[in-house]
């Protein structure tokens, strides 16, 4: 089932007991993905689908139309998914709010659960269990990728541990050095194939790695370049004459 969305596109739910769904992504395979898997079940009703902060903002403000989950991702063209989940926390605050994105380090892991996400998957999770992650949010569930669990759960037991002596202030030489981590060869590999237009299948078949280390790649290129979109990582590579 191929669903083609370039703006906010509406789906009239079948079932209106379902749970009424928006997907917020700017990757067009991804977000045909979660749409089709979304619409084929009919616990569920796609009712919207978006590219872009702007559309989905377009969407959420219009209080005629009715919604029961935002499934997000952080990392869009014209901004990040934080503003739509704060937005519809202010517009909408029945509405449970989960994250799908590659992004799993601590800072936009906590960012997105304060701005009041409640579940965080990423997008390496199991993609045939996303419908039973909606119901459980659905249903008051906080669906959280294992390894994203463990950051959690890490930082609250960091929390209740004696104050430890602050570390040494670092030098001059230390902060120069780290400034900015440099790419390593194979992530400029990736890059370089991100940059002519191949999807992440295609640039596993061309390396012969698996998908999930060229979202690995990936997620990575995105930290050290400190950008939340492809468009951005190539833009921000090319200034700094990584590619």
């Amino acid at each position: 089932m191929n669903i083609t969305v370039s703006t906010t596109q509406q789906f009239p739910p079948t079932n209106h007991a379902a749970v009424r769904v928006l997907v917020v992504e700017d990757e067009t395979p991804v977000r045909e993905r979660l749409c089709a898997t979304v619409a084929a079940d009919a616990r569920l009703s796609l009712i919207g689908s978006a590219p872009s902060v702007a559309t989905a903002k377009r969407w959420l403000s219009d209080s005629r139309r009715k919604i029961d989950v935002l499934l997000v991702d952080l990392g869009l063209p014209d901004g990040s998914g934080l503003q739509l989940i704060a937005d519809c926390r202010q517009w909408r605050p029945h509405t449970a709010m989960m994250v799908m994105t590659m992004f799993g380090d601590e800072r936009h892991v906590f960012a997105a659960l304060e701005a009041g996400a409640s579940g965080y998957l990423l997008k390496s999770s199991d993609s045939h269990a996303i419908v039973d992650h909606i119901l459980d949010l659905h249903t008051g569930g906080s669906p959280i990728t294992p390894t994203v669990a463990r950051l959690v759960l890490q930082r609250l037991h960091a929390q209740t541990q004696p104050q430890a002596s602050p570390p040494p202030a670092p030098t001059l030489d230390s902060v120069l050095s780290s400034a900015e981590e440099a790419l390593s060869a194979r992530e400029i590999e990736v890059l370089q194939l991100i940059a002519v237009g191949y999807s992440y299948a295609e640039i596993a078949r061309r390396l012969s790695i698996s998908v999930h280390t060229v979202t690995t790649h990936i997620r990575r290129i995105y930290q050290k370049l400190e950008v939340h979109s492809r468009s951005a990582a190539v833009h921000a590579a090319g200034q700094r004459g990584l590619l």
